[in-house]
């Protein structure tokens, strides 16, 4: 079950749509106008501060109202603290649903709090469990809140809660491989693999119209899988991991087939690079320029040959001449990229929005439109949907 009204976010996306085609000139303010009133069903979503401040608020109000209410339903049984959390978890998530529709409300912070508390209040519970079942691995108590992470991304589409289920994921499949050697061995590689694939899958579910509801879910994922998919076979990382699992000294010792985890650390942002440019993908980009710093850094704390000092300036001089380079080269477009500011693409989207919304027949569509397809840009793409 979606607890957000989708109209209201479709509404939302159509007026901040008609305010670029204005600022464009493709509308006049009366069209501008018109577009709002038709269109006045938007979520409530205020400003950063008012969303820190209700978000505040939300955690105050759970934890006041859990106290108030265990001292009239906590007993003297075992299991008194599990059932009474999840019980008020339970009456805060009704709550929070009735709240959401009836105030309109989409991240406004008060209803993040919310979620963030009701899936916390799953942890006495899980504990109980867990201390029945004498559970030994903290991979168990993860694949417990699998699920319900799961549930709650289905319904919420929380970025924050998406990024728990990722690395809850994640954890869980590390987790299983270090109990056997050759999957300690491997697990670089297979962590790599699973986000690389999980990254191709999100990528290509953001292009479908039912995945507009995720959009900012997706937005946050997609690239912290492509880094971690990085992170995973980065030789320092992979050093340092090595030593930690198994419990070698501070100072970690050279690990196997360090040539490849090295070539690897050299190569993979110049594919990530590469792929941000394919796939015209900001949040790509921006994933691969940090990668290049991760391995520039990697390989100067073990084989640093510079002064701190000097290798800081002699590394800002060649990023602000690149970028000076770049600056210079894309003022024509290459490749799709440019450094002139964006104009709006009369996408299919935007056609219905102009024809429907100003009252005038369809407008000439500039490109051939396919049915059933879409371009909405998860993962920090684009704005087209």
């Amino acid at each position: 079950m979606k607890v957000y009204n989708e109209t209201w976010l479709q509404n939302r996306y159509a007026i901040e749509l008609a305010k670029r085609l204005q600022e464009e000139a493709i509308l006049n303010s009366e069209q501008l106008e018109s577009i709002k009133k038709l269109h006045a069903a938007i979520p409530y979503s205020p400003n950063i501060f008012i969303k820190v401040l209700l978000f505040i608020f939300g955690c105050i109000g759970f934890g006041f109202g859990g106290s108030f209410f265990a001292i009239f339903l906590f007993g003297d049984t075992k299991w008194g603290l599990p059932l009474c959390s999840v019980f008020y978890g339970g009456i805060t998530l009704f709550g929070l649903i009735h709240l959401i529709r009836q105030r309109k409300l989409y991240f406004s912070g008060i209803d993040n709090a919310l979620l963030y508390c009701v899936l916390g209040s799953l942890m006495p519970l899980f504990m109980k469990i867990s201390e029945i079942n004498n559970f030994k691995e903290p991979w168990q108590l993860g694949t417990l809140y699998l699920p319900f992470l799961l549930l709650a991304v289905y319904s919420f589409g929380e970025p924050l809660v998406a990024l728990g289920l990722l690395f809850d994921f994640l954890f869980i499949i590390s987790s299983l491989l270090v109990k056997h050697p050759l999957g300690k061995t491997l697990l670089p590689f297979i962590l790599a693999g699973v986000a690389a694939i999980l990254f191709f899958l999100l990528h290509r579910f953001s292009k479908r119209r039912t995945a507009f509801y995720w959009h900012t879910a997706l937005e946050w994922v997609s690239p912290v899988v492509l880094f971690v998919a990085y992170l995973t076979i980065n030789y320092g990382f992979v050093r340092e991991a090595n030593a930690s699992l198994n419990n070698l000294p501070s100072s970690a010792p050279q690990i196997s087939f360090a040539g490849l985890f090295w070539g690897l650390t050299a190569i993979v942002p110049v594919i990530l690079l590469w792929l941000g440019i394919f796939l015209r993908n900001r949040s790509t980009l921006v994933v691969a320029l940090l990668a290049g710093l991760c391995s520039v850094l990697t390989h100067r704390y073990y084989y640093g040959f510079l002064p701190l000092e000097w290798g800081l300036l002699l590394g800002g001089l060649a990023l602000a001449s690149i970028a000076y380079a770049l600056l210079r080269s894309l003022k024509t477009p290459k490749l799709g990229f440019s450094v002139a500011p964006e104009t709006t693409k009369n996408t299919l989207l935007q056609t219905v929005v102009l024809s429907q919304l100003t009252k005038t027949p369809n407008p000439t569509v500039s490109q051939e439109v396919k049915m059933g397809g879409g371009d909405f840009g998860g993962g920090g793409a684009g704005d087209q949907y």
